[in-house]
């Protein structure tokens, strides 16, 4: 049995294991006011950092060692996701101009899922998708706008892309589970379009490296579009064009 050390508070705790024995979790800090990510690995713990904010949290990582999770920005009390890898920690945004977002799980392609929130600690959240680079995708722009389902956070993806989903139908909790199913039609592009708004992430100056993230113009986003297109089981879809 190995006691993983904190970050010099009191308390830590886990939440993600992977086959290089690499683990992840949050510790609080000294003074036990802050808790941070960090990443264990043979008996080394490296503090993941936020974007300048006091807290943050891993949620998972994949086989190759890449840590997703949520951090503080600073001087605020807003977070957006973030994806750590090997050193660097990069800011992945939001969806449209949404202020928080958390990044839940990433898959072995490092796809990556999660919630963006249009109000910060509540539940008026929409799941995403990210893969690509970019750009951060709500997956509600994959549902028909009258089927009565929301989709709030996407808790899991699996190497098959399939993603677990947390949402409502006509208002009552329900689970969903995406699966791939071909090219998106144009109704459904339209609104991609149309909930995706180009915002620059910020980057963390201490541990983000120089040129590691930089936008890309909305033609390369574009062409970028998600290689698989997904809808909620059991749901009918338009017909394509």
């Amino acid at each position: 049995m190995i006691d993983i050390p904190s970050l010099g508070g009191a308390s830590t705790g886990v939440s993600g294991l992977n086959i290089k024995g690499q683990v992840i979790g949050t510790s609080s800090l000294t003074g036990e006011t802050v808790r941070h990510p960090f990443i264990w690995q043979g008996g080394v713990l490296t503090d993941i950092g936020t974007f300048g904010g006091d807290n943050g949290s891993a949620s998972w990582l994949n086989d190759a060692g890449q840590v997703v999770g949520g951090a503080d920005l600073e001087g605020s009390q807003t977070h957006h996701a973030f994806l750590w890898e090997k050193g660097v920690l990069k800011d992945l945004g939001t969806v449209g101009t949404d202020p928080c977002s958390r990044a839940d799980s990433i898959n072995s392609r490092g796809q990556v899922v999660g919630e963006s929130a249009s109000v910060c600690g509540t539940s008026n959240s929409a799941a995403f998708l990210l893969e690509n680079g970019g750009p951060m995708i709500d997956l509600n722009s994959f549902v028909s706008p009258d089927s009565g389902i929301r989709l709030n956070d996407a808790a899991f993806i699996n190497e098959r892309g399939e993603i677990a989903v947390e949402g409502s139908l006509s208002g009552d909790a329900h689970a969903f589970v995406l699966v791939p199913d071909g090219d998106c039609d144009d109704d459904c592009e339209r609104r991609i379009t149309a909930n995706q708004i180009n915002v620059t992430p910020i980057q963390n100056p201490v541990t983000t490296k120089s040129g590691i993230y930089s936008p890309v113009n909305r033609g390369i986003q574009l062409r970028n579009r998600l290689m698989n297109r997904y809808h909620a089981v059991g749901q009918q879809q338009a017909p394509s064009d």
